[in-house]
């Protein structure tokens, strides 16, 4: 299920994507609490999807959004700037309001 509401979002031309700190524990942290990330990525209407990582590094975003050459909109984090910026050939949008974003998209 998760994979083909994946796969209908990535076919898509709009991606809106955000991470979310969720504290886990790991055998290795032996009570302590690792941050680990909740990815989610949707698009206004569609359905949401969302990816668990340990870490917040550019490997999760690279194998979810695949071949993905939409719109990619984020809070302007860094990570997703440089995959942007060095690798992947699409526009990088900020903060708007929904509504209108939407409107443009439809």
């Amino acid at each position: 299920m998760v994979a083909a509401m994946r796969r209908e979002l990535i076919s898509g031309r709009y991606i809106q994507a955000d991470e979310t700190p969720v504290d886990v524990q790991t055998r290795e942290g032996q009570g302590k609490n690792h941050q680990a990330y909740l990815w989610q990525y949707s698009r206004p209407g569609g359905s949401a999807v969302f990816d668990f990582r340990l870490g917040r590094g550019r490997d999760g975003p690279r194998r979810f959004l695949g071949q993905f050459e939409g719109i990619l909109q984020t809070d302007g984090y860094r990570l997703m700037t440089r995959l942007v910026g060095q690798e992947w050939y699409m526009p990088l949008v900020g903060l708007m309001q929904e509504d209108s974003f939407s409107k443009q998209c439809s």
